[in-house]
C-alpha cells in the first residue's frame, strides 16, 4: 500500500495541464522512494517477525516457568501437607500425653484433698474431744476442790471444836488441880496445927 501510494503520488501531483513524459530525475526519485518504501516494509516485516518470535519464545518461557512453578508449588503443598500431618500427629500425641498427665494430677489432687479433709475432720474431732476432756477435767477438779474446801472447812470446824473442848478440859483440869493443891495445903496446915 505504501508503494502504491508512493507510485501514485507523482501522478497525482502532476498538473492536469501537463501530459509530458516523466523526466529521468522524477523517475529516479520514484525508484529511490520505491526502494525506500520496500526497505521500510521489509524492515517492518522483519521487526514484526522478530517480535512474533520473541513473543512466542517469551510465551513458551512463561509457560515453562509457570509449569515449573506449578510443579514446585504442588511439591511444596504436598511437603507442607505431610509436614502439617506429622505436626498434627505430634501435637495430638502431646495433647493426649498432657491429658493423661492432667488426669493423673487431678486424681492425685482429689485424693490429697480427701485426705486433707479427713485429717481436718480428725483434727477437729480431736480438738473437740480435748476441749470436752479439758472441760470435764476442769469440772471434776472444780468439784474436787469444792469438796476439799468443804472438807477443810469441816475439819477446821471440828479442830476448832476439839481445841475448844481441849482448852476447856485443860482449864477444868487446872482448876481441879489448883483446888486439890489448895485442899492439900489446907489439910497439911490443919495437920501441922494439930501437932
Amino acid at each position: 500500500p505504501l508503494f502504491s501510494m508512493s507510485a501514485a503520488s507523482p501522478a497525482s501531483t502532476t498538473s492536469p495541464r501537463s501530459h509530458s513524459p516523466r523526466s529521468p530525475q522524477s523517475r529516479e526519485r520514484l525508484d529511490h522512494l520505491k526502494s525506500t518504501v520496500e526497505s521500510l516494509a521489509s524492515s517492518l516485516r522483519q521487526d514484526h517477525e522478530i517480535k512474533t518470535e520473541l513473543t512466542q519464545a517469551e510465551l513458551a518461557m512463561m509457560r515453562d516457568s509457570i509449569t515449573r512453578n506449578d510443579e514446585h508449588l504442588a511439591v511444596e503443598i504436598s511437603r507442607r501437607a505431610h509436614a502439617d500431618k506429622a505436626l498434627q500427629q505430634t501435637l495430638s500425641a502431646a495433647v493426649a500425653h498432657i491429658d493423661e498427665q492432667m488426669s493423673r494430677v487431678l486424681l492425685a489432687v482429689e485424693s490429697l484433698t480427701q485426705r486433707v479433709v479427713s485429717m481436718e475432720a480428725m483434727v477437729a474431732a480431736e480438738r473437740e474431744q480435748r476441749s470436752l476432756s479439758q472441760r470435764q477435767l476442769a469440772d471434776s477438779l472444780g468439784a474436787q476442790l469444792s469438796d476439799l474446801r468443804a472438807s477443810q472447812a469441816a475439819l477446821q470446824q471440828e479442830l476448832r471444836g476439839e481445841t475448844s473442848a481441849l482448852r476447856r478440859d485443860l482449864e477444868q483440869e487446872k482448876k481441879d488441880r489448883d483446888e486439890d493443891e489448895q485442899q492439900i495445903v489446907r489439910t497439911m496446915s490443919s495437920v501441922v496445927e494439930d501437932h
